[in-house]
């Protein structure tokens, strides 16, 4: 088999500006606008290895590879391809694919672990496609960090581009590998691919410019010290354990970072998440991860030291119960968590209440404490969002002891209901909607009033639609708003006189 290069006809350009030409900046910006991958191409081989045959010829139970690893193909290549050739394939392809000039080209970066010379680099190697045009004022260097290179030499192009050294030029990155294993565990994981990326500004995939978190340490899980062998040394139990440490701090970093520049940044911000895969089986406990820790950083807990519940007799299987005690701890824990959780919840997504809930799960005693305790939440809900409004007026009181009757006066008493009324309103929806935006009247199936007397009532129903109008026509043109308030006001002022008297 010949090593072969993917050549096709050369298709649009994906931008025509050469050399400093095509730097997309302003006078109040230092960096080039939506900088990020423009175009990617791939590179497998044409042979493989079924992981079933693989799993029968290595003698390990069906299944071991492709549903205990999630493995299903592994690619090779023969000895007419090796790093190099790969490489060059799926450089040359992306360029003729895209009709990319070489002169275009000011940055070249591999990131790769194989190796079959301990000097001279890849990226050396990658320079023939260049050689015709004349173009040798190419920065870049060949990465080796086991399979990190890759992802390294893509944030090298990034900060290359956005740097002070950016001329207006593309950056290409390629990441390849051809991974093989000593007979064992980890043969299965092994593989052979390459892949491409251009990288510039006004990208269809944008890099997120402001955050980015890294974790790095030194560890003896994956290394080639000989010198003489193709083969790494594996500790696979701690690659694993290594693996999702890393996660674990890369997800806290990141939280932190972001979080400070935009409230509410959490894991459902993301469309999809893309994984370094040592095998699949592995990025699938990471997504199950990461959904643990988006949790644990929302969570709540409340712990305090009562003998409400106890073991002190090692000779006896029964505990000492204060039940009423029990039951006020049981209570007071459920308070304090739901008041924890909705402001954590809240600093991370604005309008988190109970009833964003579909299901609530409870440690349950006895059902009975169980059932109290969803109407207790539901109270608590009430109550971070109810409002009170409360003043000294003398339009309803007792003041003669000897008497049943009381003092009162009539308008003021109508004047101070309404006052209360619009007091509420405003307050409560000021509350309700730093929870739960777009809350107003029309999210009520019905609503309870103190009734002094039915028309008041009704009134008071009317006056409600109005505030709640008055409040939702901020965003309507100004005059036909003015008009409709005018109006509104009117038919109030018709309705007031009969109402204050009678």
């Amino acid at each position: 088999m010949q090593n072969h290069v993917d050549v096709q006809k050369p298709r649009m350009p994906i931008n025509t500006m050469l050399n400093g030409s095509s730097a997309q900046t302003d006078s109040t910006q230092k960096w080039p606008k939506n900088v990020g991958i423009l175009a990617i191409d791939m590179y497998f081989p044409n042979a493989f290895v079924d992981q079933k045959d693989l799993e029968k010829f290595n003698g390990v139970g069906e299944g071991k590879y492709t549903i205990g690893l999630g493995q299903h193909q592994m690619a090779f290549c023969n000895d007419r391809e090796d790093i190099n050739s790969i490489c060059l394939t799926v450089t040359k392809s992306l360029m003729d694919k895209h009709s990319i000039d070489p002169k275009s080209i000011g940055f070249l970066m591999i990131g790769t672990e194989t190796i079959i010379d301990k000097s001279k680099s890849v990226k050396t190697v990658l320079m023939d496609l260049f050689e015709k045009s004349g173009n040798h004022d190419i920065e870049g260097i060949h990465a080796t960090n086991a399979c990190y290179g890759g992802t390294d030499s893509l944030f090298r192009a990034w900060d290359w581009i956005e740097s002070s050294s950016w001329d207006g030029r593309y950056a290409i990155v390629v990441a390849a590998d051809i991974a093989v294993y000593a007979s064992g565990p980890a043969r299965p994981t092994g593989g052979c691919a390459a892949i491409a990326m251009l990288v510039g500004p006004d990208a269809a995939i944008v890099f997120d410019r402001k955050v980015r978190s890294t974790y790095m340490s030194n560890v003896y899980d994956f290394y080639k010290p000989d010198m003489s062998s193709e083969y790494p040394t594996v500790d696979g139990p701690l690659s694993n354990q290594c693996y999702l440490q890393a996660l674990d701090k890369c997800f806290k970093l990141y939280f932190e970072k972001a979080n400070k520049l935009t409230k509410g940044t959490s894991l459902d911000t993301f469309d999809a998440i893309v994984f370094h895969a040592p095998y699949c089986k592995l990025v699938q406990k990471s997504i199950a991860r990461l959904q643990l820790l988006n949790y644990l950083q929302m969570r709540s807990t409340y712990m305090s030291n009562v003998y409400d519940f106890y073991k002190p007799d090692m000779s006896s299987e029964y505990p000492t119960v204060d039940g009423p005690l029990s039951n006020q701890c049981y209570l007071q824990a459920l308070d304090k968590c739901f008041k924890l959780y909705f402001e954590k919840a809240n600093k991370l997504t604005k309008g988190t209440s109970l009833d964003t809930f579909d299901a609530i799960v409870f440690h349950a005693p006895y059902c009975k404490l169980v059932q109290k305790s969803i109407a207790r939440l539901q109270l608590l809900n009430y109550l971070q969002m109810r409002s009170t409004y409360m003043s000294n007026v003398y339009d309803f009181y007792k003041p003669d002891m000897s008497s049943e009757y009381p003092t009162v006066d009539g308008p003021l008493s109508n004047q101070c209901y309404l006052q209360a009324l619009d007091k509420c309103f405003k307050l409560y929806f000021e509350k309700a909607n730093k929870l739960t935006k777009g809350t107003s009247l029309d999210t009520f199936d019905a609503i309870v009033f103190h009734a002094p007397y039915c028309k008041l009532v009704q009134k008071s129903i009317a006056r409600l639609q109005l505030l709640n109008y008055l409040q939702s026509s901020d965003n309507q043109n100004n005059d036909s708003r003015q008009e409709d308030v005018l109006r509104l006001q009117c038919l109030w002022v018709r309705t007031l006189p009969s109402f204050l008297t009678g």
